[in-house]
């Protein structure tokens, strides 16, 4: 089995929580609250933010005028880019105490967020502090807390593009959401908590795990009827080379281009598979802790002549990656 080494690996010196792309930028959430923006062609921190002193950064993400980030508190912080620098625009206080990251929606200013109960809070990032919409499951207060969510983007027969959202909640629910009426539409159910989830409309096919587990179960979605559909015969059982079985899952992903699936452990080891055939293809033994996060470029990176997929773990370091690029 492969195991390469990457193509850098940046030492940020404590935990990092979160990670993401900003064109040739790397932005990384760490465990004081800080957000170190990284220059991908130095390889050094250019510029940091203090924007928290209650805990790790959960969530970064950030376009060329917006920075959104989020606590373990569960406070979420908006930053508009202007001439000086980062101004603080909005906060919001979800009273979410947990590790359940908001989503920003695609392509609309639609903030959603965990709450203090096994709702979802929706917020119009333009407007407003206070939810305008809330999602609840159809077992309300028997699904505990929300431990993950992704939006995703369907086709309708009409040709009309469709918003949905996939949470996974403590209680092993898997619940969609349609989010043009912003409630809950179907949902399966698994015994263990659901802590990581993707999912790929392309091959109608997701993804989804949990640290008390060592396996990847496979699902998708019936889109006539617009259920979700359990998959167990596809299930991939996670074992080291030697043939004893590594730690739970702490994240997966589906990288943009489709074709690898990252699988990171709590023992700090990642698989990579091919999303086609789900046959592993490498492991990578890099980092000696949990992995936190997994994020991937969507351009190229100029400096290595190639996109890069990062992987962040509380080993306070992340490992850059252009391996299955090229």
């Amino acid at each position: 089995m492969l195991q390469p080494d990457p193509s850098y690996h940046l030492k940020i010196q404590e935990p990092v929580h979160s990670i993401n792309f900003l064109s040739q930028q790397l932005l990384t959430g760490t465990a004081s609250g800080k957000i170190k923006f990284f220059c991908l062609s130095s390889l050094r921190s250019n510029f940091e933010l203090k924007v928290s002193s209650n805990g790790g950064i959960l969530y970064v993400s950030s376009d060329t005028e917006t920075l959104i980030c989020q606590d373990r508190q569960g406070i979420i912080k908006i930053y508009d880019l202007e001439k000086c620098g980062y101004v603080a625009k909005n906060e919001i206080n979800t009273e979410h105490i947990g590790f359940t990251r908001c989503i920003k929606l695609m392509n609309r200013d639609l903030l959603l967020t965990p709450s203090g109960s096994s709702d979802i809070n929706v917020y119009d990032l333009r407007t407003s502090i206070d939810p305008i919409y809330k999602l609840s499951s159809f077992q309300n207060d028997q699904v505990g807390q929300i431990m993950c969510m992704i939006d995703v983007s369907l086709t309708s027969q009409a040709s009309e593009t469709i918003f949905y959202l996939i949470a996974g909640f403590e209680s092993g629910h898997l619940v969609l959401f349609d989010l043009r009426e912003f409630k809950a539409i179907h949902s399966i159910k698994y015994d263990f908590p659901v802590c990581s989830v993707d999912y790929d409309a392309s091959t109608n096919r997701g993804v989804l795990s949990s640290p008390t587990i060592h396996k990847i179960h496979i699902f998708g979605i019936d889109r006539l009827k617009m259920e979700l559909i359990q998959k167990e015969a596809e299930c991939i059982e996670l074992q080291h080379s030697e043939g004893s079985k590594v730690a739970g899952i702490s994240s997966l992903k589906i990288r943009i281009d489709k074709k690898c699936l990252f699988v990171g452990s709590c023992d700090g080891v990642v698989n990579i598979f091919s999303w086609k055939s789900l046959r592993k293809l490498a492991t990578l033994r890099n980092h000696r802790n949990e992995i936190t996060d997994i994020a991937f470029s969507a351009i190229p990176i100029d400096s290595f002549k190639s996109n890069l997929s990062a992987i962040s773990s509380t080993d306070g370091t992340v490992s850059l990656w252009d391996i299955y690029y090229k």
